[in-house]
């Protein structure tokens, strides 16, 4: 997929520095998924040279603007794991979209991060035991959106059969719009 036409800009907007709230704090350039893993180790892409850079400028410097430039990509995944606990964690999983906005409050309510030209995607829960797999892989957000975004399953209680989905490289083809729907300018 390429992104060359449309940077993608995120700002964090909060009263302190946001390595004051989060532990951890993480971006993924994503492009595939490892269902035998959870947590940062599913998401297959580009994440440890940008994660140290974020993290070291954020803790340093108190840095809050970045542009997400990296080509070849199918989402961006920003992650912050709050000190508060897991309740408090940060999910912002987004596809690159021209002209569209995000923004999304922290759980606690102590930052926004701005995002232009993108667009969210709702990761959708999963019930304990899907597929078989350990309560630690179906309350993993990450993990949640990998198995949304990249295996061929129904997000419904079926098992899935890691071989059709271990370590795929494509996101899965989304739906072809209905004609009748398609707006005309």
């Amino acid at each position: 997929m390429s992104h060359a036409n449309h940077e993608v800009k995120m700002r964090i907007r909060s009263q302190s520095r946001i390595m004051d709230h989060m532990r951890c704090w993480w971006l993924a350039y994503v492009t595939g998924f490892n269902i035998d893993r959870h947590c940062q180790d599913c998401l297959l892409g580009t994440k440890q040279q940008r994660n140290r850079k974020v993290r070291r400028e954020m803790d340093a410097t108190g840095r809050t603007e970045y542009t997400l430039d990296e080509a070849g990509y199918d989402y961006l995944y920003l992650c912050g794991v709050s000190w508060q606990g897991w309740a408090n964690n940060f999910h912002l999983a987004m596809e690159h979209a021209p002209g569209e906005r995000i923004e999304k409050r922290s759980p606690d309510g102590r930052f926004v991060v701005l995002v232009e030209n993108a667009r969210e995607i709702e990761i959708q829960p999963l019930p304990d035991g899907y597929g078989g797999y350990p309560r630690q892989f179906t309350t993993c957000r990450n993990w949640q959106f990998g198995v949304q975004q990249y295996t061929d399953v129904d997000l419904g209680v079926q098992p899935i059969d890691p071989f059709r989905c271990s370590s795929r490289s494509k996101p899965k083809p989304k739906p072809a719009a209905d004609p009748r729907t398609r707006m005309l300018f």
